[in-house]
């Protein structure tokens, strides 16, 4: 697994390399628990990856407004960065974000 990556090639990240040991050790505590497993290999492995993740650096309005003023000659990517950055989504459920297959199905907003 360390030596593993994604499918875009990029490689794992500590901190879901930790997520995954964590998980695996919880599977094998269970087994020592409640079957014949006499000890938790996970544990035994060691740790793997680390617990924090880096801190997450976010564009202010003003700096955003900057950015939006020189995409706006590319509609499509100014509206991704708007969807992106007024509604706080990520990247991968912008692209989850399909048309509707109807047009008689209406978006109501609260």
């Amino acid at each position: 697994m360390l030596e593993g990556s994604t499918k875009t090639g990029k490689s794992y990240s500590p901190v879901y390399l930790k997520t995954l040991h964590n998980q695996l050790s919880a599977v094998f505590n269970y087994a020592v628990k409640f079957y014949v497993l006499t000890s938790n290999p996970a544990a035994n492995a060691g740790n793997m990856g680390k617990a924090k993740n880096r801190e997450m650096l976010f564009w202010t309005q003003e700096e955003y407004k900057k950015f939006a003023e020189v995409m706006m000659g590319k509609p499509v990517s100014f509206y991704a960065f708007e969807m992106l950055y007024w509604c706080g989504i990520r990247e991968g459920e912008l692209l989850a974000l399909t048309l509707p297959i109807s047009t008689s199905t209406s978006v109501q907003c609260v």
